[in-house]
């Protein structure tokens, strides 16, 4: 069985404009994007399009990942590495994707078996996120995870 998932950074990348003048570019979506997005006029449903694509993105990961063998027995925990370009983006602002990644976990389903059934504690009972390294020519997240006998 399978037991690891790897996303490209690029997945989670949004066009954004630091200044009004500033040109659009893609960088990711971080929490303090989220937060200034969230108050902006029109925030909510800007960030809900913006969790759609994202969680678009990933979904076809997925699905690769599953013909390829890949499978959760739950409850289980999660380890989260993170390879990014450079060391500006602190780990506690991007790791709060774990809920676009988990909601997209759970949209994805094969012959009605869905990929995480739920994200509550019943399902996912750890987190883990690691800073892994610099990788300039591959920025990614790599997921692993791990079944956890119930007490």
């Amino acid at each position: 069985m399978n037991d690891r998932l790897v996303i490209p950074m690029s997945a989670f990348q949004i066009a954004w404009r630091e200044k009004k003048q500033a040109p659009v570019r893609l960088s990711p979506l971080t929490l303090n994007k989220y937060v200034d997005i969230s108050g902006m006029n029109k925030g909510r449903m800007i960030l809900n399009r913006h969790k759609a694509i994202i969680q678009a993105k990933i979904r076809p990961i997925v699905l690769e990942a599953i013909t390829n063998g890949a499978a959760i027995e739950y409850p289980a925990k999660f380890k989260f590495e993170w390879f990014l370009k450079d060391r500006r983006t602190d780990l506690d602002n991007i790791a709060f994707m774990h809920k676009f990644i988990f909601d997209a976990f759970q949209g994805v389903s094969v012959r009605g078996n869905k990929f995480m059934p739920g994200d509550g504690l019943k399902h996912v009972v750890g987190l883990t996120d690691v800073f892994a390294g610099i990788d300039k020519e591959n920025e990614r997240l790599e997921i692993t995870w791990q079944h956890v006998d119930k007490k």
